[in-house]
């Protein structure tokens, strides 16, 4: 597919764009100490709770292998989500109001320590190493599409910058946000990895709001790059989230 001779040119930002969501307002926490507050402590608390959840637990912390293994993708996880917010995301959006901070802070920090406290329970087996391997498999290429689809967005802009550009290239050419979908995929890899009630229902949750944020990031797009003005057509072949799907 040839790309339009403005593709790479930064296309004057749409109205609809910028305006203030629910969760976005003038007045909060900016967005990327929000992320990096987030993803750090998520990132502590789960080794905290695997190892002091249990009554003698701490005298043999990680003793069981398959909670050792969740233990380092978790925290490989959101190292690189807390690395990311740091040095590769460019924000645009205003400030996370104080509920909305909460509520995220809620969510990541409450199901990590429910998943942390129920893979160090004494009973927890684990899976067939088959159906952990291919889970862990999962994981792996989904972790790493997610880094490619992070760093091809920060290609995008220069700092400071807030103007946009279609993005291109790779699983951008069939949906408008290939990172939901890695992140997707990655927890049910995680949720298959490590099978039990808290992980399925991560992965649920995880499932449900990166489509919904999926969905609304489309219809941006589309009302930011309408052809009209000097600004790009967005490809309608494009899906949110899900090739050919959704």
């Amino acid at each position: 597919m040839s790309k339009p001779e403005n593709a790479l040119q930064p296309q004057p930002s749409h109205p609809n764009w910028h305006q203030p969501t629910p969760l976005h307002g003038k007045h909060g926490v900016p967005m990327r100490l929000h992320n990096i507050l987030s993803y750090a402590v998520t990132l502590v608390l789960f080794p905290l709770v695997g190892v002091f959840s249990h009554p003698g637990s701490f005298k043999h912390p990680f003793g069981k292998p398959i909670l050792a293994l969740a233990t380092l993708l978790w925290m490989l996880h959101f190292a690189r989500r807390t690395a990311e917010s740091a040095w590769i995301h460019r924000y645009s959006k205003p400030p996370a109001p104080y509920l909305g901070v909460l509520l995220e802070y809620l969510y990541y920090w409450g199901q990590g320590s429910l998943i942390a406290y129920k893979l160090s329970a004494p009973d927890y087996l684990g899976t067939s190493v088959l159906q952990l391997a291919l889970g862990i498999l999962l994981f792996t290429f989904a972790e790493a599409g997610n880094a490619w689809s992070h760093f091809k967005l920060h290609s995008l802009r220069a700092p400071g910058e807030l103007a946009h550009r279609i993005p291109r290239g790779g699983l951008f050419e069939r949906v408008s946000s290939p990172h939901y979908l890695f992140e997707i995929l990655a927890w049910w890899g995680y949720a298959l990895a490590f099978p039990c009630a808290p992980t399925l229902l991560f992965a649920s949750l995880t499932t449900a709001i990166l489509l919904s944020w999926g969905r609304a990031r489309q219809r941006s797009y589309m009302r930011e790059f309408d052809g009209q003005n000097g600004r790009d057509l967005y490809p309608s072949q494009r899906r949110a989230v899900i090739p050919w799907i959704f």
